[in-house]
């Protein structure tokens, strides 16, 4: 999605002494015309660069867990690369995959699985934004000419290139691959499966969004283009599907119960005509509506898809609940011969009821630069004016809460002072939300035009006056809440 998103993930102490106690991953760049494989002593990362001779444009990296098999054929385990944001600046794409190339659970997956990963650096161009390349979108699919052109045949080329340099080395790799995501990378696993069922043994995709891509050219007689199903497959992608090779792909499809991160709402996402099919076909609700639906078709088809709700988890895979990635890495392991579907019991958890947050209270205003603003929860955009902080939180939930409330309560305010002019503020200057994820921290970044910011008289307190637009979900400010803008001359002082 295109909105801000940050917060501080869950388990991060643990994160950390799992990294300390890592071996260094020994990092080589590749090139055609010098490369020496690494030892298999130790984790290794090779960056490949782009190769349009070799049918990518963009760069990899190759992960090698340490003492990788050369006796027995390895299966490659793909994740999609997902920045979370569209940008222009390419290094932060490739920053983001090499992050999961050589930290967190997906790389663990790849050391328990002894699978070799790879992580593509696609961009997601913020002068294309509608071009949404990490969700494997329609837009992204109709790009036909440049570096964009069908970058899920760029992806096979990487897989073919990667298998290609590890045989060079003595390590036989399987044909087909695994394939993981989540969130928005949940959307391109499970559509590239289905584009390409053939290179593909087993899926897992998490915060699918309750939207699979179906095998099916109509549902209830109404057709079902891509990527919602395979009505113009052929005339997107010149190649008829494969209903035999996309029964052999085992999926396993997983949402939280208390998952509120919905693409539905995003231009960058979905157009109004695929969100007016959503709504009619699957429902615009997406927990628990739309996931309900989505089980009751995949159960009525009979493809081979597990479908699974885990209780109290948002919109995260929780390093607390480590019993997901266990489920995961049993899923892969169960699904790696043979064909078809092989499910798993997988872990429970207690069931948290989701509540609506449904009133906000205001009890801090934090003007940009603020020394009192902990920072370390976020990386604070720097377009950002000001922070209005809530001291609500529902707890067992993610930051989406606060989204979700905006939604609901609106987000129109007045700034006021004593004899001035009221300063509007409107959903336009909303430019993100911002969270601790355990209820000690959480607002929104205020992002004013310069005109605007210029009306704060620094030196002036103002007041947060909001217009209630529910009467079930509302704003209250604490008396005590005023914005001070601090006078730039006593600041450079």
């Amino acid at each position: 999605m295109s909105r801000v998103r940050l917060f501080a993930g869950a388990g991060l102490f643990g994160l950390v002494h799992w990294l300390h106690a890592q071996e260094a991953i020994h990092e080589v760049r590749w090139s055609r015309e010098q490369f020496a494989f690494p030892q298999l002593s130790a984790p290794s990362l090779i960056e490949v660069p782009a190769s349009e001779f070799s049918g990518f444009f963009f760069p990899y990296y190759l992960y090698i867990p340490k003492n990788l098999s050369r006796s027995k054929p390895v299966r490659v385990l793909i994740e999609p690369n997902n920045t979370g944001q569209a940008t222009d600046d390419f290094e932060i794409h490739r920053a983001s995959a090499k992050r999961y190339a050589t930290i967190g659970d997906i790389r663990r997956l790849a050391d328990r699985l002894q699978s070799p990963l790879l992580v593509p650096v696609f961009p997601r161009p913020r002068s294309q934004w509608k071009i949404y390349t990490h969700y494997l979108d329609r837009d992204t699919l109709l790009v036909k000419d440049g570096p964009l052109a069908r970058i899920d045949l760029q992806l096979l080329s990487m897989i073919r290139h990667a298998r290609q340099l590890l045989g060079d080395a003595g390590i036989e790799t399987r044909t087909k691959v695994f394939m993981h995501g989540f969130s928005a990378s949940a959307g391109f696993v499970n559509r590239f499966a289905t584009i390409h069922p053939e290179s593909v043994r087993a899926i897992a995709a998490g915060g699918i969004n309750a939207l699979p891509m179906y095998p099916l050219e109509t549902y209830q007689g109404v057709k079902l283009p891509f990527p919602l199903g395979i009505a113009d497959l052929k005339l997107l992608t010149g190649a008829d599907f494969d209903a035999r090779a996309y029964g052999q792909v085992a999926q396993y499809l997983y949402m939280g119960y208390l998952d509120r991160n919905d693409t539905f709402p995003f231009d960058d996402a979905w157009d109004d005509e695929e969100r007016g099919l959503i709504a009619k076909l699957f429902g615009k609700e997406m927990m628990p509506d739309r996931w309900e639906r989505a089980q009751q078709i995949v159960a009525m088809l009979k493809i081979p898809i597990q479908t699974v709700t885990y209780n109290g988890v948002a919109h995260r895979t929780l390093v607390e609940l480590a019993g997901m990635w266990d489920d995961v890495f049993s899923f892969f392991k169960v699904n790696d011969a043979g064909e078809g579907l092989t499910r798993i019991i997988p872990q429970e958890y207690p069931f948290v009821p989701f509540h609506a947050l449904q009133e906000a209270h205001v009890n801090k205003m934090y003007w940009k630069g603020d020394p009192d603003l902990p920072a370390r929860y976020a990386k604070l955009p720097d377009q950002y004016t000001f922070v209005i902080r809530i001291q609500d939180w529902m707890t067992g939930q993610d930051y989406q809460q606060l989204q979700t409330f905006v939604e609901k309560a609106g987000f129109e305010f007045d700034l006021t002072a004593e004899g001035r002019d009221a300063i509007p503020i409107d959903r336009k200057a909303s430019c993100g939300t911002v969270s601790s994820g355990d209820g000690t921290f959480q607002g929104f970044y205020i992002c004013l035009n310069g005109a605007l910011a210029d009306r704060i008289v620094p030196g002036v307190g103002y007041s947060l006056r909001p217009k209630r637009a529910s009467q079930e979900y509302f704003w209250t400010v604490l008396p005590s809440v005023v914005l001070r803008r601090p006078d730039d001359k006593a600041v450079h002082q």
